[in-house]
C-alpha cells in the first residue's frame, strides 16, 4: 500500500490479507465457543499497547454481545522478569467488574508466558466465571510457563516482528502487514 513505511531490512512475514482471514476465523471460533457456553455477554480485555489494532478488528468479527476494557502493563515485563531486572507492574487497570463473568483476554503476542501468567493470576483474584486467551501470535517454543491459549492466530519463531500493533521503539504499529526485522 502506498504510504506504508516498511522498516529498513524488514521482511514480510504475514501479509495483511492473511491477517484479515485469520481474524475472520478467530471471530467465528470465539462466537461459536461463547454461544455454546451460554454466555450472555463477553468481557473482552485487551493488553495494551500492542493488541489494540488486533482487538479493533477482532471484535468486529465476534457476533456476540461484548464489553471491552483495557489493561496496561509495564513494557517488556517478560524480558525484565526473565533477566531478573524487575517485575511486571500495571500502568492501567481494568474498570469493568469481571466477577462471575466470562473474560476473553486479547494479546498481540505471547512469548515466555511470564507476563501473561501474572495477568491471569490478577484477574482470577476478581473471580470471573472463566478466563480464556486469544493471541494473534504465539511463540510457543519460548514458553517458560505453560499458559494455555484457547484461540491462536499464528505460531511464530524467535524473530523480532513489527506491524499490526507490534512495535520497535514505538514505531511501525500502524503497518497493516507483519514484518521480521533483520
Amino acid at each position: 500500500m502506498k504510504g506504508d513505511v516498511v522498516p529498513e531490512g524488514g521482511i514480510l512475514v504475514i501479509p495483511r490479507q492473511t491477517v484479515k482471514e485469520c481474524i475472520t476465523r478467530l471471530g467465528k471460533e470465539i462466537t461459536e465457543y461463547y454461544r455454546a457456553l451460554g454466555t450472555d455477554h463477553l468481557y473482552v480485555i485487551a493488553v495494551l499497547k500492542g493488541s489494540f489494532i488486533f482487538l479493533a478488528d477482532l471484535i468486529r468479527r465476534i457476533d456476540h454481545p461484548i464489553m471491552v476494557d483495557f489493561l496496561g502493563i509495564s513494557g517488556y515485563g517478560e524480558m525484565k522478569a526473565r533477566e531478573g531486572a524487575g517485575s511486571v507492574r500495571f500502568t492501567k487497570d481494568i474498570s469493568l467488574d469481571v466477577y462471575q463473568q466470562d473474560v476473553l483476554l486479547v494479546e498481540d503476542i505471547v512469548d515466555t508466558g511470564l507476563t501473561l501468567s501474572f495477568i491471569i493470576r490478577m484477574l482470577k483474584e476478581r473471580r470471573p466465571r472463566s478466563i480464556e486467551i486469544c493471541a494473534l501470535l504465539d511463540r510457543k517454543r519460548r514458553r517458560i510457563i505453560d499458559t494455555p491459549l484457547r484461540f491462536v492466530g499464528f505460531e511464530v519463531g524467535d524473530e523480532f516482528l513489527v506491524g499490526y500493533g507490534l512495535d520497535r521503539d514505538h514505531l511501525y504499529r500502524n503497518l497493516p502487514d507483519i514484518y521480521r526485522l533483520a
